[in-house]
């Protein structure tokens, strides 16, 4: 088919018109300054400091995997892992007849499998008939096959700490011990338990998924989940409608506009977060894909999503949406900024009305749900303030207690959580939280503009490099206004997109060293 097409009459004009076209344009005075202008964006970005910043080597993790402290640390974890080795080198030839041991063997490599699974099902479950004990038992799951792996021997089955990095690790370890110093000891030890089950997973993604075949495996469950839940995004809009809640939107500046879409995660500014998470990896690997069916899968990911994105009126992931793909297209295209900016201003008027008007509530002012916030971040304030280095305890009901009987909050809205991740982190668990998650972050973009930057050819981790840097880019943004993590999927969702940043990180070094951008 492909060679009819290129054989016709039709597609030999429409390539002579492309090229007079494309001649004229270059050799025009306005296609002259274009290309100049594209070029100059192109040299700002590849001298940029910034990026410099992003692209460069970090020795921090190297010096930590040298230390005394990681080989301590890594003992105790895979401690399991060890002993299983050991017992199968041991009695291995007692076993190796035995059927129920070469299963077991086998499935050990099903790790990966099961983390693509459980995103899949989380991302597909309905609130209402979904509980939080199911993530923990998927996530205790995925390790366990993990080490069912050491049944192999030669070390495999282990949990790769040094693929995670140091800071991650300082971000759990005082995030876990804030629960045993809360006054609230009942909230947030049942906090912990989401917190535990985010580290599982991380554990068992960046340990299992050794290879570009099992990364792009669990890309494309992330595809597939994403699409499900944007698709009931439609159904939920079209089929069942949705009445406009004064819970979510302030009726009075908001009159025409519809429902807000929330498909399966109760809260339309939680299904937002989502989206913002995947959609920049459904767009990244669209390109990037190596095989062309799957291209056609994310770039209808992509659309539906970005479509659902639209229908939860979040204005705050709007925002978020369109700097994480600002800086996707920095990474790949950084020539075509101009384009993108000038497509950002043009599609603004056309716009559809509810929408358009949604846009135009952040500066009128008088919005409920925007004037909240101002108490809100005055009582989170005024917390921070007398409780800065150790928070008042993990968990948003921990923080919630605190700020209504502790006489910080005085508005007549309902106190819920900080409205801002990096507020709500400090307020639970000290100043040390909130420095050591600024720099899971920043190391964990770094990881990603590295493996976009010095992937080559290798299509598949310049994609998930790039995509995953948008996202996170994108709900850091989103955290300034928002706390996603709230809902504790979304903090499971938000974990194994930073453990994809790992594992791309992790083929990328391995296929070859990333070197320092000059």
């Amino acid at each position: 088919m492909t060679k009819l097409i290129r054989q016709s009459a039709i597609y030999h004009l429409i390539c002579f018109l492309w090229l007079k076209i494309k001649t004229l344009a270059v050799s025009s005075l306005s296609g002259g300054i274009l290309s100049g202008i594209m070029d100059f964006f192109g040299r700002l970005s590849q001298g940029s400091g910034v990026r410099h910043i992003f692209a460069s080597n970090c020795s921090t993790d190297e010096k930590w995997r040298e230390s005394v402290t990681f080989h301590v640390i890594d003992a105790v974890v895979n401690f399991i892992p060890w002993l299983i080795g050991k017992l199968s080198e041991k009695c291995g030839k007692l076993l190796e007849g035995s059927v129920i041991f070469r299963i077991l063997r086998k499935l050990g490599g099903f790790a990966p499998y099961v983390v693509c699974l459980s995103l899949l099902v989380m991302m597909s479950v309905h609130h209402k008939h979904w509980d939080n004990t199911y993530s923990l038992a998927m996530a205790a799951l995925s390790l366990g096959f993990l080490w069912l792996g050491s049944l192999r021997g030669r070390g495999a089955g282990r949990i790769d700490i040094g693929a995670i990095g140091f800071w991650p690790i300082v971000f759990a370890v005082v995030c876990m011990a804030s629960a045993f110093w809360s006054p609230n000891p009942d909230d947030s030890f049942r906090f912990l338990f989401f917190f535990v089950t985010c580290i599982l997973f991380v554990a068992a993604c960046v340990s299992s998924v050794d290879s570009e075949k099992k990364l792009y495996v669990l890309t494309l469950g992330c595809a597939a989940g994403l699409i499900i839940c944007s698709v009931y995004g439609f159904y939920q809009n079209f089929v069942i409608g949705i009445p406009a809640s004064s819970s979510f939107t302030d009726l009075s500046l908001n009159a025409t506009m519809p429902g807000r879409v929330y498909s399966f995660f109760d809260n339309p500014n939680t299904f937002a977060n989502v989206l913002v998470f995947f959609a920049p990896l459904m767009l990244t690997l669209t390109i990037y894909a190596p095989k062309k069916w799957t291209k056609v899968v994310f770039a209808f990911a992509f659309i539906v999503a970005v479509a659902a994105l639209l229908m939860t009126y979040s204005r705050g992931a709007w925002l978020a949406f369109a700097v994480s793909i600002a800086i996707v297209v920095m990474l790949l295209r950084p020539r075509m900024i101009p384009f993108f900016v000038v497509l950002v201003i043009v599609m603004i008027p056309f716009l559809p009305a509810s929408i358009f008007n949604r846009l135009i509530t952040i500066f009128v002012g008088g919005d409920s749900s925007i004037n909240s916030r101002a108490y809100i971040y005055t009582a989170m304030y005024e917390l921070i303030k007398d409780h800065p280095l150790t928070g008042v305890g993990l968990g948003a009901a921990a923080v919630k207690k605190i700020a209504d009987y502790g006489g910080y909050y005085q508005a007549h809205f309902p106190f819920i959580h900080a409205h801002s991740i990096y507020m709500e982190i400090w307020a639970e668990s000290g100043i040390m939280a909130i420095v050591s998650f600024v720099l899971t972050i920043f190391f964990g973009l770094k990881k990603g503009v590295t493996t976009t930057l010095h992937s080559g050819k290798n299509g598949l981790l310049k994609g998930v490099g790039a995509g995953c840097v948008g996202g996170i880019a994108g709900a850091m943004v989103f955290g300034i206004t928002d706390y996603a993590w709230y809902y504790p999927r979304v903090m499971v969702f938000f974990w194994l997109l930073m453990a994809m940043v790992y594992t791309a990180a992790k083929l990328c070094y391995r296929t070859g060293k990333p070197e320092s951008i000059e």
